[in-house]
């Protein structure tokens, strides 16, 4: 299961939305391509679940451990930032109940505030490599520590 972050898709100029404002994903914002290299890695290497983006992934730390709090944090920051300051004509066309016509491409009007890759994602797609280098840290301190000069010990 892929639990997204916030994406900078178009989806946010097609939605239906009642509240007069332009909608936008809550921040930090990710372009697409970090999100798209998680799903081909799951189809590749299948995770039971995968957040994809810091947010998603302390949203979910917060649901395991307090769903009460993780609620109360959604509740004063989620409704700020689900939307912009920018008005949005309540009736303007959107794709609800049909698509809207031409090609919206991949990416959204939040491109000025989006980043482009994902630490988090980018170190729970490799945790080989982490584990690797984990363990090669661990063996050289290890080497440095045996190589250390060692006390002389006086025969009697």
């Amino acid at each position: 299961m892929i639990l997204p972050g916030a994406i900078n898709t178009p989806q946010f100029d097609m939605a239906r939305q009642y509240l007069g404002r332009q909608p936008q994903p809550v921040p930090p914002i990710y372009e697409p391509e970090p999100f798209a290299e998680g799903v081909v890695h799951c189809f590749e290497h299948p995770i039971r679940e995968l957040p994809l983006g810091w947010g998603a992934q302390k949203l979910l730390w917060g649901q395991k451990l307090s769903p009460r709090a993780g609620d109360l944090v959604l509740r004063r920051n989620g409704w700020r930032g689900q939307h912009t300051a920018e008005p949005k004509p309540v009736g303007s066309p959107d794709n609800l109940f049909a698509p809207l016509p031409g090609d919206k491409g991949a990416r959204g009007r939040f491109s000025d505030r989006s980043r482009a890759t994902s630490l988090w994602s980018t170190l729970r797609l490799r945790r080989i490599l982490l584990g690797t280098a984990a363990v090669g840290v661990g063996l050289a301190s290890m080497g440095v520590t045996n190589g250390r000069a060692r006390p002389l010990v006086r025969k009697p």
